[in-house]
């Protein structure tokens, strides 16, 4: 049976910093096309603003300028630095535990098993940030559709003081099971498929992974996000419309995760739930690549530092 590891604060401590130098490469990167994937997904069904992706684009330019693709982006910022320090800190302390401190020689399945864990803790942090970005998307949203609206927050900073003064910390996780069910299987093929794609190619070139380059590790990243969110979109658009109803459960036309399928479905059947799909592997092919390749590459550096 595996043991806890021991002695590896300097290890945990570079695992930290990998994720920390990720979030910041992140979301510059990733930040623009998450914000047109949320307003794609978010808008109203029956009188939508956008007409797909390009449209989306355009009219965030002409409306708002650079700083709209950047909207709310303070935030994300400050929040992607703790919550992927988290994600890579939980799945270094995972590897080094499964594999009895490296005694014991990992495969694919393994690594995809600690992206399942890194990302249920990963979600435990992203729920109340992903809450706060849609809840302010959609005022964006409404200020085009409805005459004369005003905005109730004016950054995510007021709407979450808001919300956890009047519903208390539980507020903040609005989404959170529909989240969760993205997450936990798409950890596995997130993490599996980039160490599996690594792994292949040492093996092909005859070399130790950490030597495969940082070429190899972009696109295993990217491939990486590519799986992760093809096979997890449904899920995705469900937390999407979970997340910009109504905080007030009094106001809300969803309700729960079984409920909102149901009523995404009647909306537009199955297509409904591919809405913002163009938006998010745009994003998602860039973002992974620099999130899992900067990780990679931090770690290896700081792990040769610290021997």
């Amino acid at each position: 049976m595996a043991q806890p590891p021991k002695s590896n604060s300097k290890k945990l401590a570079v695992d930290i910093f990998s994720g920390f130098c990720a979030g910041i490469n992140v979301v510059f990167v990733g930040h623009p096309l998450e914000t047109l994937k949320v307003r794609l997904q978010t808008q109203p069904h029956d009188k939508p603003i956008y007409n797909g992706f390009v449209d989306c684009f355009k009219k965030t330019w002409q409306w708002e300028g650079l700083q709209g693709f950047y909207k709310g982006v303070t935030s994300p910022l400050a929040a992607q630095l703790f919550f992927r320090s988290v994600t890579f800190m939980s799945y270094g302390w995972f590897l080094r535990y499964w594999s009895n401190n490296g005694k014991k020689e990992l495969k694919i399945f393994d690594y995809a098993l600690g992206g399942s864990f890194s990302w249920f803790w990963s979600t435990l942090i992203e729920c109340p940030l992903q809450l706060a970005s849609s809840q302010m998307q959609v005022q964006i949203i409404k200020t085009k559709t409805i005459p004369n609206y005003v905005p109730q927050f004016k950054s995510v900073w007021q709407f979450a003081s808001h919300t956890l003064k009047t519903k208390g910390i539980t507020g903040m996780y609005q989404g959170f099971i529909p989240q969760l069910c993205r997450n936990i299987p798409g950890g596995a093929f997130h993490f599996g498929s980039f160490e599996g794609i690594r792994r292949k190619v040492a093996e092909i070139k005859g070399v130790p992974v950490e030597k495969v380059g940082l070429v190899t590790n972009l696109v295993a990243g990217s491939l990486g996000g590519f799986f992760f969110w093809t096979s997890m979109y449904p899920f995705d658009v469900i937390k999407s419309a979970i997340q910009a109803d109504s905080t007030d459960p009094k106001q809300r036309k969803y309700h729960g995760l079984v409920d909102t399928f149901q009523k995404l479905y009647k909306e537009g059947g199955a297509k409904r739930f591919t809405k913002g799909y163009s938006a998010c592997i745009a994003r998602a092919l860039p973002a992974n690549a620099v999130l899992l390749a900067t990780a990679a590459q931090v770690k290896e550096y700081g792990y040769r530092y610290i021997e």
